[in-house]
């Protein structure tokens, strides 16, 4: 009986911090998944086990070394786990909040059933106790795998004052769940008292819970402004896009009614032999339209014409060389999505070469079988 009180006791704690680690580990991830992050999480581990065996040898080593091993394992998480320091710290107390819970509910309903008090519940070398540290590890496995399905569900976007608040709550929460643990620990068999502990502690446990659903519903609501901005961003650039491809089209329309115009004002003047004329005026309107667009009839498609147009006039303001090369029917291409995503490659590539000195822009697109590959390519 001994032998079995003794490994139980002894196993209860490397078990408790292993699975805080492992829930810490899981929900924010390592941010590689190198052998030294393993193995430091294993040495934090150890050094939380270290620190808990100091445990009620110096005044207020019940308060004081629980926020050791928190700082221990918040240090571990932000060098090698993912997420900002408050989150990282949230994730942090989370384990032990459940734990200090989970115990103090657990020792002090055992207690209350055989009539005993926490402490001598916990200084017997009896059956029952050891089934409690059992119960007890199982309960806070089963609460870190429900959390980590909860929480797993929504990423967590919240604000920076928000994510202060919270974490000021959940430190005042695991401050409070420690005191009633440690007054629960300490207190001698009192029926009334031990009434009203185990309300305090329902009550706590409720607050706890209230919580957890008031940073998922306020990061949820967070997620769907964010969305909404989104969305309206995304609307006034695409409106943006649709302007600038309808008055590229308009440009273009207008720019083949010239040619109309300057192929029956050629055709006149050879009519009426004046091929002097004819050569000024044939190399004039030459040079203006090749001035005016490098892009202009590049493919079978006038929408996209139409982009290439407006994007060729932005390349020649900031003296950017802009290559065009367009192979295959580009008239099975939706000319306005195709447009978009044209519009959001050449801007990104002018925005990169505004301020270089060499500035080249250099498009491809062609055709492979049902599909249409497009490159853009700078300096970068």
């Amino acid at each position: 009986m001994n032998i079995l009180y003794t490994v139980t006791k002894s196993l209860a704690s490397p078990i408790e911090n292993f699975m805080i680690l492992y829930f810490v580990v899981k929900y924010l991830g390592l941010k590689d998944d190198s052998i030294s992050k393993k193995i430091g999480g294993v040495l934090a581990v150890i050094f939380i086990i270290l620190i808990a065996q100091f445990t009620g040898t110096f005044y207020r080593s019940d308060v004081i070394l629980p926020i050791m091993a928190i700082l221990v394992l918040w240090i571990y998480s932000r060098w090698a786990l993912n997420g900002g320091a408050i989150l990282q710290m949230l994730c942090c107390f989370t384990p032990f909040i459940m734990l200090t819970l989970i115990n103090t509910f657990i020792y002090q309903l055992v207690a209350m059933s055989f009539n005993i008090s926490v402490h001598a519940l916990l200084t017997s070398e009896s059956y029952i106790l050891i089934w409690v540290f059992i119960i007890s590890k199982v309960l806070l496995y089963v609460f870190i795998q429900i959390i980590l399905r909860v929480m797993k569900r929504s990423k967590l976007n919240l604000r920076k004052r928000e994510w202060f608040t919270f974490l000021i709550v959940f430190l005042v929460s695991f401050i409070t769940d420690l005191a009633l643990y440690l007054m629960v620990r300490n207190n001698p068999t009192d029926e009334a008292v031990n009434i009203q502990a185990l309300i305090i502690l329902v009550g706590i446990i409720i607050i706890d819970i209230y919580i957890y659903h008031s940073i998922l519903t306020l990061s949820q609501e967070n997620q769907d402004i964010l969305h909404m901005e989104l969305t309206e961003l995304k609307c006034k650039e695409l409106e943006r896009q649709l302007f600038q491809i309808k008055d590229a089209e308009n440009r273009e329309s207008k720019m083949r009614h010239d040619y109309k115009n300057h192929l029956a004002c050629i055709q006149t003047l050879l009519i009426e032999e004046k091929y002097d004329t004819v050569k000024d005026y044939a190399k004039k309107v030459s040079d203006f339209y090749l001035q005016q667009s490098t892009a202009s009839e590049i493919c079978n498609n006038h929408t996209i014409n139409a982009v290439l147009h407006a994007k060729s006039d932005v390349c020649q303001k900031y003296g950017i060389s802009l290559d065009i090369k367009v192979a295959g029917n580009a008239s099975i291409l939706d000319g306005v999505d195709t447009s978009i995503v044209l519009f959001n490659l050449l801007d990104n590539a002018i925005e990169a070469n505004i301020h270089n000195t060499d500035k080249w822009i250099s498009m491809e697109m062609y055709q492979e079988k049902r599909y249409f590959n497009i490159f853009v390519k700078n300096q970068y």
